[in-house]
């Protein structure tokens, strides 16, 4: 039998706290052009710890969200964060390209249409195309925008991901549930069904919703105290807190509950370091 694939951990947070980003800034897409040795460094810390799977540092990089002067150099940032995943990786480590939310995370009603969000999405999976293995639509906040971004992808030629992030009670950031959520994207084929930056009880309780889609399922959870109601990017990452009890030790912990529940895939979000993955490697229940 197939053993469980180990994830990386957090990407944006991460390089924040080597690189002294202020709270606000995009700084985890600038560094793609300004730190990309860092930017490498740390997929091959993830790599070192046990992380089979690492992902591309393209949760920033949307052209609408970057500063002027930044944006006219959106896709060369977007390319430098492919070849600095795929620099660091060596035989047997997939790189999954990052496809997240458009108009920043937790924000269902900035979604936007679905034409528009999809063809943004292709723009972004034919740039990364040749440098992934496969592609993760991560913290979807509604069934329309995860179709829109695993239509996308698909279209590219890569295998597919789907990451739903939830809110505490189980539901997505748009209220809607799990099981319509899989129906708007049960068409692309999905090659494995996750939930994730959400805390790890929740994505506990999603384990259930997750098996019965098919799919090899999974999670990876953030550390954060909590996220309110409203929160962007604009309110500083600090707002959200950060969980003390989630130590590495305590984090596998969690991560057995989805194991035990059938989950063959995990790894970390926000809040969740190298430390983390390495204890989840030291567990033994991941493949290498």
């Amino acid at each position: 039998m197939t053993r469980p694939v180990l994830l990386d951990g957090a990407i944006g947070g991460e390089l924040r706290n080597r690189l002294g980003g202020e709270d606000t800034a995009l700084l985890p897409a600038t560094a793609n052009l300004d730190a990309p040795g860092e930017v490498e460094r740390l997929h091959r810390d993830y790599i070192a710890a046990g992380a089979r799977v690492i992902t591309t540092n393209t949760y920033a990089t949307v052209r609408q969200r970057l500063p002027e002067d930044r944006a006219a150099r959106w896709g060369e940032m977007v390319l430098a964060a492919c070849r600095a995943a795929r620099g660091a990786a060596p035989g047997g480590v997939r790189v999954a390209g990052s496809l997240p939310p458009l108009h920043g995370s937790y924000r269902p009603e900035g979604v936007g249409d679905f034409a528009t969000i999809k063809a943004t999405y292709a723009e972004h999976a034919a740039l990364m195309e040749p440098l992934v293995d496969l592609f993760i639509c991560e913290t979807m906040t509604t069934p329309e925008e995860a179709r829109a971004a695993a239509e996308a992808a698909s279209a590219a030629g890569r295998p597919v991901w789907v990451s739903w992030c939830l809110r505490d009670d189980g539901l997505l950031r748009s209220g809607e549930t799990l099981a319509g959520a899989w129906a708007a994207v049960r068409h692309t084929g999905p090659e494995a069904v996750l939930v994730n930056c959400c805390a790890p009880e929740v994505a506990t309780a999603a384990m259930g919703d997750l098996a019965r889609m098919g799919p090899p399922f999974g999670a990876y959870s953030n550390a954060f105290g909590a996220i309110p109601a409203g929160w962007t990017i604009r309110d500083g990452i600090s707002a959200l807190g950060t969980r003390a009890d989630l130590t590495p030790d305590a984090y596998a912990m969690h991560v057995r509950d989805w194991l035990d529940a059938g989950a063959t895939i995990a790894g970390g979000c926000c809040g969740i370091g190298p430390a983390h993955v390495a204890a989840l490697a030291a567990t033994g229940a991941f493949g290498h």
